[in-house]
């Protein structure tokens, strides 16, 4: 995993269909495991359109977590 400054540890970037099939969550399980960092920051991914495509998801230490 790759480290955003102000974001945290980029998990993934996951679709609509990932979400709803709760991929997300595993992977999200397994990089507080493999990290020991306790917070998420999301970010919308958007197409030329303006339209949402997808999520990124970020594990984080308090420090990182947007409010």
């Amino acid at each position: 995993m790759k480290y955003y400054k102000g974001k945290g540890y980029l998990v993934d970037t996951f679709t609509e269909d990932e979400l709803k099939n709760g991929v997300d969550k595993e992977c999200v399980e397994r990089a507080i495991i493999e990290t020991g960092l306790n917070y998420i920051n999301t970010e919308f991914v958007y197409n030329n359109k303006k339209k949402i495509t997808g999520v990124k998801i970020y594990v984080c230490n308090e420090e990182d977590v947007r409010t």
